[in-house]
């Protein structure tokens, strides 16, 4: 009996139907059992022996689509037992999904082939020690942590019982990565112990391109650890050097990306920026998305506590559609947080809120920081409960985890601030103290920045509790430090506060020096939501000194600055909230 005839006779029993006639005549199981059965049914040999020749055929007739069909081909000779063949299409397969941001696939794919590797005879060293990193960063990628830590103990396993040592090393180095940057197994301490073993282990070796990725993961260690600056400084331009030596454009990008936290760490604004310029263009290059994202959201950060709220906006919206592209979840979230700060300082609450609560869908790490951020557009509007919600659950969420130390200053500050508009002075101070502990004794920008709601809340409690003395000193160090790296956007507040405890210690000139100076910044950058109780601050100056139109004047434009927020606060509740808060009724009636 022909083909034909047979598939006939198995189409009327009603074992199989037909699917298509063109382009190529296909049948299909009318169940899944039964072809399990019938797949069951072949022997071992039998079984291998048709996955070879349907893997060969595949190869054969379609020779210009082998990477369309890797993951299929990859499957075919696995069962057909040709570990060869099955390594290539495997590995093609996964690094077709990294090229389209399918992370969690190619991770999978990465997975297979490791399998294969450490059968197959011809598997050299060098070949599974990029399956491993390159499953690693795919883990990573898709924020599987745990699961990318274990695969480098994998590595690490395999290094040992082969005496690979440039295996052992690569596992050191991508350890140290996982502890050094931020996510829930950053660890400073543990990334810089993990890097002295790799930096030793690469000297041993000779391997100088390993020993560059070494000092670039302990300058990213030492920043988070709070340490130093010009010791964070030092490694990652010793890593630059040898990158720029070696030619090793990859690594270069990666120094210079992240020298920019360094740079900041000491107050160096415009080499951090010409840092992230030059990788930018790099990252451009070699077509890395999700570090170009990256590169943008931080310079977008950067920017915006300069006060160029247009720049900052510009390199979110890149960042935005680029990360939306490659699938990248924190980039997409960061850019949501970055442009909900920009709005709520312009005043446009309804943009603000938008863009936090679309951040907030992601659930990445970063969605805490947008928690907290959210409180604070709420509380300005006087929606002060809301707020306290949305701060604590933003703090629960780091509490127990390492996120605390880069988050926990500012989440705790702003949760302090929020309970001294209750008036809830004792909660505040634990707060304020929490924070204070967990910066101790850091003084680099990342640690100032970091918690600049905390200098705030620290300041208003001295002053709510009219220890005076107390505020103007810490608001005059805080200042002092904002100054003299060029930072502008949170100093407004910070000279809003100052020039109100002049005020209540009657210090008329002095308080009118201070909040003249905070009106022309606010003015300058279109600081909408500091702007309006700066000029009704100096109105209230103003017709103290006996200055009835200038005071006028000043209140009329803090007035108009209230309607502009008033009609962008969005929902009515909200509206109404605001219009009804005690420094808002003093200005418009």
């Amino acid at each position: 009996m022909t083909l034909i005839g047979q598939l006939n006779v198995l189409e009327s029993s009603g074992l199989i139907r037909l699917a298509q006639m063109q382009p190529e005549l296909e049948y299909l199981f009318r169940h899944a059992l039964i072809q399990d059965a019938a797949y069951g049914s072949l022997v071992k040999y039998d079984r291998k022996r048709l996955h070879l020749a349907v893997g060969e055929a595949l190869e054969l007739i379609y020779p210009d689509r082998q990477e369309e069909l890797a993951p299929l081909l990859a499957q075919h000779f696995d069962e057909a037992g040709d570990d060869q063949r099955a390594l290539k299409y495997f590995t093609q397969a996964a690094d077709s999904a990294v090229r389209v941001y399918a992370s969690a696939e190619a991770a999978a794919l990465y997975a297979r082939a490791l399998e294969v590797a450490q059968r197959a005879s011809h598997a050299q060293n060098g070949q599974i020690q990029q399956l491993y990193l390159k499953r690693g960063q795919a883990l990573h990628s898709s924020a599987r942590w745990d699961e990318a830590w274990a695969n480098y103990i994998a590595m690490e396993d395999v290094a040992h019982a082969r005496g690979d040592r440039s295996l052992e090393l690569a596992s050191l180095i991508e350890r140290a990565t996982l502890c050094a940057v931020y996510g829930p197994l950053l660890d400073p301490a543990q990334a810089e112990s993990l890097s002295d073993q790799a930096l030793a282990l690469a000297r041993e070796l000779d391997d100088r391109a390993a020993e560059a990725r070494v000092l670039w993961v302990l300058m990213r260690a030492s920043v988070q650890a709070g340490g130093e600056p010009r010791q964070a400084v030092a490694y990652g331009e010793r890593s630059l050097a040898l990158a720029r030596e070696l030619g090793a454009s990859e690594q270069l990008a990666y120094t210079l990306n992240d020298l920019q936290y360094a740079y900041r760490s000491a107050g160096q604004i415009d080499r951090a920026l010409a840092a992230l310029a030059e990788a930018r263009d790099l990252w451009r290059a070699n077509g890395n998305q999700h570090m170009l994202a990256d590169n943008l959201n931080q310079a977008a950060l950067i920017t915006l506590y300069l006060g160029d709220f247009e720049s900052a906006l510009a390199l979110t919206d890149e960042a935005f559609h680029i990360s939306q592209a490659s699938r990248n979840i924190t980039q997409q979230a960061l850019c949501r947080l970055i442009v909900g700060q920009i709005y709520l300082e312009r005043g446009e609450i309804d943009r603000s809120i938008q863009s936090l609560e679309e951040g907030l869908q992601f659930g990445s790490p970063v969605a805490d920081g947008i928690g907290s951020v959210l409180g604070s557009v709420y509380a300005s509007l006087g929606d002060t409960d809301r707020a306290i919600e949305l701060t604590q659950t933003a703090l629960a969420a780091i509490e127990d985890t390492p996120l605390i130390a880069v988050f926990g200053p500012g989440t705790l500050g702003a949760l302090a601030r929020l309970w001294l508009l209750k008036g809830n002075l004792d909660t505040a101070e634990a707060l304020i103290h929490h924070a204070r502990q967990i910066v101790g004794s850091k003084a680099s920008l990342e640690s100032l920045l970091g918690a600049e709601e905390m200098w705030l809340a620290e300041g208003e409690l001295a002053f709510a509790r009219r220890d005076y003395a107390g505020a103007v000193g810490v608001l005059d160090e805080f200042l002092a430090r904002l100054q003299s790296l060029g930072i502008r956007e949170p100093a407004m507040q910070a000279l809003y506060l100052k020039g109100k405890v002049r005020l209540a210690q009657r210090d008329v000139d002095e308080a009118y020096e201070i909040l003249e100076a905070a009106r022309i910044e606010a003015e300058s950058i279109g600081a909408r939501s500091v702007l309006w109780p700066i000029l009704a601050a100096l109105s209230q100056l103003e017709a103290q000194r006996g200055n009835r139109d200038e005071a006028e004047s000043l209140r009329r434009q803090a007035r108009k600055i209230i309607e502009y927020i008033a009609d962008h606060a969005g929902a009515l509740e909200l509206r109404e909230s605001f219009l009804n808060l005690p420094d808002v009724r003093n200005v418009i009636t």
